[in-house]
């Protein structure tokens, strides 16, 4: 019998966020890895303009990626 860890709730694997095309574009991160397990307390922190925002957007399914891998999301179901 195998243990497993707490269920993964989120996980974005390899996302990037720019906006504008071309010579404007502006890249709010770039190929990010992100993942949180149920039971986990999770602070994104970072100064003004550094894509928290848009991160937590994605996230949230806001909002779409410009690039990934992967993104995978779960709904925890009541103990």
């Amino acid at each position: 019998m195998s243990v497993q860890g707490p269920q993964q709730v989120l996980e974005l694997a390899k996302v990037s966020r720019t906006f504008g095309e071309g010579a404007t574009a502006v890249a709010a991160f770039r190929e990010v890895d992100f993942s949180i397990r149920a039971g986990e307390f999770v602070a994104v922190m970072g100064p003004s303009g550094s894509g928290k925002s848009s991160l937590l957007a994605l996230a949230g399914g806001l909002d779409r990626p410009t690039s990934a891998m992967s993104s995978r999301t779960s709904t925890l179901s009541p103990p």
